[in-house]
């Protein structure tokens, strides 16, 4: 489930009041103070930091881009040019230098997400089997790459930072370096990043999340944001609607919600009805017959809904991952590993 949610401010104190309400068992975010404040305030709360924000900071360092339009003029930027940017600069650096070893995290950050893929759910797979799966290729794979990440970052650590108080937390030796910026990151969050490696539930990185709110962001650039709260809410209330649809399969939003609605309103008429002509029933007077056609006359036109009404109606069945299930489609195929965590408690920010 997607929640979107408008709390007013980043104050630690606002985000702590809207996590108290969804009682997290993991948060998986990006470096931001306040998510790795709350953890440390809620101990049974795991923090997994985010791989892609790492990954993002160790490249900036690199300036990739730059390099790569050097020696890539026309072609596009992608994930195949990074590569091949990285290979060369790895030949372009000797031995030891800082640019070799961030190189080589960026490999081991390849490998570990080409692992990812590979544990993707299959068909004949229940959730059970398909996390324990995603476990045992973590244990096998992405724990020994990320063991050499960190004996490569703990040590260019020696040489780019500097370490406060027990040790457990790191500023840059040099606040202009990009390079020692990247070790600072890494070292002040060294255990979050390996969450994931001991809870399948648990993905790399936040970009779920991201991608679910890509929406909201273009719609608050495009309208210069909105003064009114109660519109911001409305917008979340459908942004959750439509992204949840989405990461469970879900590609006609309209068609759902419509059928649904549909199916709601017809529910309720007839509930209605049953009661009324029931009770002209129980009442035994007059012309029975023509009590009821003129009670369905006027209910059909305009039904007095109630809470009763509402009873015994089959909202489970209109959840957007068991309307999947209905139409044949799996959020496994159609979202690929981040379905494993659909049904957790596992904010992402």
């Amino acid at each position: 489930m997607i929640l979107f949610r408008y709390i007013g401010s980043r104050k630690k104190e606002a985000i702590a009041e809207a996590l108290a309400d969804l009682a997290p068992e993991v948060i998986v975010s990006d470096g931001y103070a306040p998510y790795a404040s709350y953890c440390k305030t809620h101990e049974t709360v795991l923090h997994q930091g985010c791989l892609v924000h790492l990954r993002r900071l160790i490249l900036d360092a690199l300036n990739i881009k730059d390099m790569e339009k050097t020696f890539f003029p026309e072609k596009k930027y992608g994930e195949q040019q990074r590569r091949q940017a990285v290979e060369l600069m790895r030949k372009r650096h000797k031995n030891g230098a800082i640019a070799l070893q961030f190189c080589s995290v960026i490999e081991a950050f390849s490998k570990i997400y080409a692992y990812e893929k590979v544990a993707q759910r299959m068909p004949a797979e229940n959730r059970e089997e398909h996390l324990q799966n995603i476990l045992d290729c973590r244990k096998k794979n992405a724990a020994p790459l990320m063991k050499s990440v960190d004996t490569i970052m703990t040590s260019l650590s020696e040489q780019l930072c500097t370490s406060k108080g027990d040790g457990t937390v790191y500023a840059a030796r040099d606040q202009n370096s990009l390079f020692a910026k990247a070790v600072t990151y890494y070292m002040n969050r060294r255990e979050s990043f390996r969450v994931f490696l001991t809870d399948a539930r648990v993905p790399p990185d936040n970009n779920a999340a991201e991608r679910a709110i890509r929406p909201a962001t273009v719609l608050r650039k495009a309208i210069g944001f909105k003064q009114s709260q109660n519109y911001t809410d409305s917008m979340c209330t459908w942004l959750s609607l439509v992204e949840t649809a989405k990461a469970n399969g879900v590609r006609d939003i309209v068609s759902w919600l419509f059928e649904y609605g549909h199916a709601l309103y017809k529910y309720r008429v007839e509930a209605v009805l049953n009661e009324r002509i029931r009770s002209i029933r129980e009442d035994g007077q007059g012309n029975e017959q023509q009590l009821i056609e003129d009670a369905l006359n006027k209910r059909v036109m305009t039904p007095e809904f109630n809470k009763v009404s509402l009873e015994g109606f089959p909202f489970d069945d209109w959840l957007p991952w068991n309307y999947a299930k209905q139409l044949g489609v799996t959020a496994a195929a159609t979202s690929g590993h981040d379905a494993a965590a659909q049904d957790d408690t596992s904010p992402q920010a």
